[in-house]
């Protein structure tokens, strides 16, 4: 199980990070910070992503099994050239070392090495018995996938990940940066300054992410769990501006507390990226006007609205 390659790999994606509120407005109780507030933006570090997805990596352990690789020609098909198969079908560079060495040696930028970790599925196991050490790859408790256990091709094992030879060989995982790891993030928000029944809305915000964006949700749901507006933002890109999309249309809002939520959907997962609680104010002409804020607004969006028919 003896190999030798060095290398490491690496993949960008940009991502930054603000998470802020939206809907702000003049309501008969609370008083607002008057005035449009934009949302600050924390840059965040490149986050170095697989070429595939977890569930894509699982598909090419099915497809592996029953095939020798002897990826750089050395020593006949090894553990580690299954590894090194897997590295290069992640889209980052072969690793340095035997088996054993998978322990300590340099990492692609966005992987981690976990020692005595749960696996996920996609991890590369290590195991540190004999000479050489083992390494093989994670599908389920009951399901991993090595080279050279006894045959010189990839094959199946479905004992018990951490006892297929010793329990006490198991050392760990190293675990690839997979796509779905990444959400999405939604920056400079900015909170326009009122809004009141039947008026208009325009989304304000940009949505990124390192993979594809295909949509992205704005919603204010009714107590009762209805949505009462909605837009919907085709996407298709890695950055989404969602002051390009169509206006949001409030109409005949009882009083009451509302939901605002914005969720984005990318070619892996979605994710709700923003909730706040939007309050439903009557005055006395019964003209409603539409508050948003976090969970302390929300208790004074309540007491606003007690007694309001």
């Amino acid at each position: 199980m003896r190999k030798s390659r060095e290398g490491i790999g690496r993949l960008g994606a940009v991502l930054s990070l603000c998470l802020a509120l939206a809907l702000s407005g003049i309501p008969v109780s609370a008083e607002p910070k008057a005035g449009t507030e934009k949302t600050e933006t924390e840059k965040m570090p490149d986050v170095p992503l697989t070429e595939h997805t977890q569930a894509e990596a699982v598909e090419w352990l099915h497809y592996m099994v029953g095939r020798s690789v002897d990826y750089d020609g050395a020593y006949g098909a090894q553990c580690v050239d299954f590894i090194k198969a897997y590295y290069a079908w992640l889209g980052v560079e072969a690793a340095h070392g035997d088996a054993q060495d998978y322990r300590s040696n340099l990492l692609p930028d966005g992987f981690t090495r976990i020692e005595n970790a749960d696996p996920m599925p996609g991890d590369v196991l290590i195991y540190t018995g004999g000479k050489y050490g083992h390494v093989g790859i994670f599908e389920s408790e009951f399901s991993t996938y090595h080279q050279n256990w006894g045959q010189p091709y990839v094959q199946e094992l479905t004992a018990r990940y951490d006892a297929i030879s010793d329990a006490r060989y198991y050392w760990g995982v190293i675990r690839p940066c997979f796509p779905e790891y990444v959400d999405p993030v939604l920056n400079d928000w900015t909170t326009p300054d009122g809004m009141t029944e039947g008026q208009k809305y325009r989304p304000h915000g940009i949505v990124t992410c390192p993979v594809d964006i295909l949509s992205v949700t704005i919603e204010v749901i009714a107590p009762n769990g209805k949505t009462v507006c909605s837009q919907k933002v085709e996407g298709g890109v890695r950055e989404l501006d969602l002051s390009e999309s169509a206006e949001l249309n409030v109409t005949a809002l009882s009083p009451g507390i509302y939901d605002y939520v914005i969720t984005a959907e990318t070619a892996v997962k979605e994710t709700e990226l923003l909730r706040i609680y939007c309050a439903v104010y009557a005055d006395a002409d019964n003209v409603r006007t539409m508050q948003g804020g976090n969970q302390a607004l929300r208790s004074a969006c309540d007491a606003a609205n007690r007694g309001v028919r």
